[in-house]
């Protein structure tokens, strides 16, 4: 698993980090947060797609968050503005957001979606990301396509 960690690192280093940082505000405690980076390999048929992400709802109902999204194949690169958060259980959420960068110009204003399940931690765990689709966090498409991730972590928590 070497080389995978390797390919991470190497995809990562060009994505703007910072930018999935979320501001800590003390007057609103977090109620939903989701956050997580790795890669899918096998099930795009061999093709590496890198993700990062940041999400959080605050208790006055406010999202924020960030996407970045890269496909070696294509050489494509998407950012995402989160706006929205949907809780489907304790371990998935849909995360939602309009496209502020891309390199496919005719995807930036569009809304898109995808979902997160968190398997856990440890050895075995395995963790969850639908590809990304057209739509808001009230679509179930997402859910219906979450694939499992070949390495990375998802964490969840809505507490």
């Amino acid at each position: 698993m070497k080389i995978g960690r390797r390919l991470v690192r190497a995809a990562l280093l060009f994505l703007p980090l910072s930018l999935l940082s979320v501001p800590n505000a003390a007057a609103q405690e977090v109620v939903v947060r989701a956050s997580g980076q790795g890669f899918f390999f096998t099930a795009f048929g061999g093709a590496l797609r890198v993700f990062a992400f940041t999400a959080v709802q605050r208790e006055d109902g406010t999202v924020m968050g960030q996407v970045v999204l890269f496909s070696q194949a294509s050489g494509a690169r998407i950012h995402i503005e989160v706006t929205c958060i949907r809780v489907v259980d304790s371990n998935t959420v849909v995360v939602g957001g309009v496209v502020t960068q891309s390199t496919s110009p005719g995807l930036v204003g569009r809304q898109v979606v995808f979902a997160v399940s968190d398997g856990g931690e440890g050895i075995g765990s395995v963790d969850f990301v639908s590809p990304l689709f057209e739509g808001t966090c009230e679509s179930n498409r997402p859910l219906e396509s979450l694939l499992p991730i070949d390495a990375g972590n998802v964490q969840v928590d809505t507490a």
